[in-house]
Formats: C-alpha cells, sequence, structure tokens
C-alpha cells in the first residue's frame, strides 16, 4: 500500500513539473518572437513576467527547476533588461539590474562573475534584439 503511495506522490510531481516546464518554454518561444518582432516594451514586460513566474517555484526543488536553475535565468534576465535600459541610455536602471544580476551570478555558483563580462554578455544579446 505505501508503495503505490509513493509512486503516486511521484507521479503527481512529475505532473507538475511538467506544468512548469510547459509555462516556462511557453514564456521562452514568447520571448524569441519579441525579440525579433516586439517592442522593447512587450519585451521587458515578458522579461519581468518571467521573472516572477520563475520565483513561484522558488523553493520547490525539482530535477529540472531548482534554486540553481531560477538563479541563473533570473541572471540573464537581468542582464537582458540591463542592456536594453543601456540602449536606451538609462544608466541607472541599467546599473540596477545589472547590479541584480552580478549578486545572482555569485549566489547561482559561478565563478566568473565580473560587470564587464555580464555587460559583454548582454551586448551580444542585445545585438540581437531590434525593438519596433
Amino acid at each position: 500500500m505505501f508503495y503505490y503511495l509513493a509512486v503516486a506522490d511521484q507521479i503527481i510531481s512529475s505532473i507538475q513539473e511538467s506544468q512548469e516546464i510547459v509555462a516556462l518554454s511557453h514564456s521562452d518561444v514568447l520571448l524569441m518572437e519579441l525579440e525579433k518582432n516586439g517592442t522593447a516594451s512587450a519585451y521587458q514586460d515578458e522579461l519581468l513576467r518571467k521573472g516572477n513566474l520563475l520565483e513561484q517555484y522558488r523553493g520547490k526543488n525539482g530535477i529540472i527547476i531548482n534554486d540553481r536553475v531560477i538563479d541563473t535565468d533570473k541572471m540573464l534576465i537581468f542582464i537582458r533588461l540591463a542592456a536594453i535600459e543601456a540602449k536606451a541610455g538609462r544608466a541607472e536602471n541599467e546599473a540596477q539590474f545589472m547590479g541584480k544580476a552580478l549578486e545572482l551570478c555569485h549566489k547561482a555558483g559561478f565563478k566568473e562573475c565580473s560587470a564587464s563580462q555580464l555587460k559583454e554578455f548582454g551586448e551580444k544579446i542585445a545585438s540581437r534584439f531590434n525593438p519596433k
């Protein structure tokens, strides 16, 4: 009896994690589309929405979505946001987002976390994005 309950619990956990992956994948596809054809505002909104979505899974520590993955994804979101702000000439907002990215870089366990490296990466990402 206990075996069947344990198996049922694993199945339920797998279904929940699958739903989480679908939601995040949908956001990633939308971000790719917005990178090509969206406005800067819509792109920023979706980045922030994905960051909030990721936070809903913090502490669950699933097989695929765990706190380190969340920290890494959010770091990349903040790098993108900083790059958008830099492109728009809003240095103060860029600095705020870059500060958050640096904090998460260390938290996620990366050994190389310099502002210049993250900014360079953000510039590469931003070069793909041409807002309407």
